[in-house]
C-alpha cells in the first residue's frame, strides 16, 4: 500500500462484537482515515476499508510469548493476553500491507477528525511512536497507553522484540515489585501491556511523543480517559456532573484565519482545546451512543442519557 500523509492508516483490533465497535469504525472512516479492522466479525466489513479475520492469522511469535507469560494482574488472564496479542496482530498488518507507519486505536476510541495533521507532525519532527503517559501516581505505576497511538514499522518491531522476552530479562524483578505493590496497597491492575510500553519507552532509542499533552504543543486534544479530569498533569478539565466524565462542548475554534465549530474540552482555568479523539473506556462506554447524537457532554447529559435509555427500551418492545 502506497501511503500518503493525508490519509492515515488506522487499525482497530477487537475480537467479538460490541455495538459501540460499529460506531467507532464509522467515525474513523467518515473522517477520512483508512480504517482496518482485525477481528472476528465479517458483518463489520462494510464499515471499514480492510478486514482481517484474527482466526486466520498465524502468530508463532505470540504463541511463544504466551508460553512464557506470567499472570500478575487482578484482571482476567485472557484479557491481559489479548492486550499483548494486539501488538503481534498489528505487526502482521504492517508487514502484510507494507506500511511504513500506522495508527492503532482502541475499539472504544471515537475519532472526531482525520489523523493526518498528527501524522504530518510526527513525520516532520521524526517521531517514531506516540503513547499516552500521564504523570505517574506512584513510583511503580509504569503506565503508558496505546488507545490512540502512532507507530513506525521499525519501532513496532522493536517493541514486539522487547515483549518477546518481557518475563525473562533483566527488568523482570521490577515486574514482581510492581505486582507486590498493587497487592499490598489494594490497587487494581498490575503487570500488563501498559507496563511493558512504559518500561520500553524508558529504554528505547526511538523517539516517543507523549500524546497525553498534545494540546500543550498546539495540537488537538487526545483524551487519555473520559473518567479523568487530569489528562497529563495538574491542568484539570471540567467533569460533567452526575455522569462523572469529561465535559465536552462545541466551540468556535480559530483555524487558518477563520472560525470553525468543533468539539472541544475546557479546563477549569477557562482554556479551550479542540478534540481529535475521545476514549470512552470502562463504564463511560454506555454514554458513547448518546454523545454521537448530541456531540456534547454537559450538566444536562445525565437526563439526556436517561431519555435515550428509556426511548430505546420502549422502541425495542415494538420491534
Amino acid at each position: 500500500m502506497d501511503q500518503q500523509v493525508h490519509q492515515a492508516a488506522v487499525a482497530v483490533i477487537h475480537h467479538g462484537f460490541r455495538p459501540y465497535l460499529a460506531t467507532v469504525l464509522e467515525h474513523s472512516r467518515q473522517n477520512g482515515n483508512y480504517t482496518c479492522l482485525i477481528g472476528s466479525e465479517p458483518r463489520l466489513k462494510s464499515l471499514c476499508d480492510d478486514f482481517f479475520s484474527d482466526d486466520d492469522i498465524q502468530l508463532p511469535k505470540y504463541e511463544a510469548f504466551e508460553k512464557t507469560y506470567q499472570h500478575m494482574s487482578s484482571n482476567p488472564q485472557p484479557f491481559e493476553l489479548l492486550c499483548f496479542k494486539r501488538f503481534y496482530l498489528l505487526q502482521h498488518l504492517v508487514h502484510q500491507k507494507n506500511l511504513d507507519y500506522v495508527w492503532m486505536i482502541d475499539s472504544d476510541v471515537l475519532l472526531m477528525e482525520n489523523l493526518s495533521e498528527f501524522t504530518q507532525y510526527f513525520l516532520t519532527n521524526q517521531y517514531d511512536v506516540s503513547l499516552s503517559t500521564r504523570i505517574q501516581d506512584f513510583p511503580l505505576e509504569f503506565d503508558s497507553c496505546t488507545h490512540c497511538s502512532f507507530w513506525t514499522r521499525e519501532a513496532l518491531d522493536d517493541f514486539v522484540s522487547f515483549i518477546d522476552n518481557f518475563y525473562h530479562c533483566e527488568i523482570t524483578p521490577l515486574l514482581y515489585q510492581k505486582y507486590d505493590y498493587h497487592v499490598k496497597h489494594h490497587i487494581d491492575g498490575g503487570v500488563c501491556d501498559m507496563t511493558a510500553l512504559h518500561l520500553w519507552q524508558e529504554r528505547t532509542s526511538f523517539k516517543v511523543f507523549n500524546s497525553a499533552h498534545s494540546y500543550q504543543h498546539g495540537l488537538p486534544f487526545i483524551d487519555h480517559n473520559m473518567h479523568f479530569g487530569r489528562n497529563y498533569d495538574v491542568e484539570d478539565f471540567y467533569i460533567a456532573p452526575r455522569i462523572n466524565i469529561k465535559h465536552i462542548e462545541h466551540q468556535d475554534i480559530e483555524q487558518k484565519s477563520r472560525k470553525i465549530k468543533k468539539v472541544a474540552v475546557r479546563t477549569k482555568s477557562g482554556k479551550v482545546y479542540p478534540v481529535i479523539a475521545l476514549h470512552f473506556s470502562g463504564k463511560s462506554k454506555k454514554y458513547l451512543p448518546m454523545f454521537c447524537e448530541t456531540y456534547r457532554i454537559d450538566a444536562m447529559s445525565y437526563w439526556t442519557y436517561q431519555y435515550y435509555k428509556y426511548f430505546f427500551k420502549v422502541k425495542a418492545l415494538f420491534q
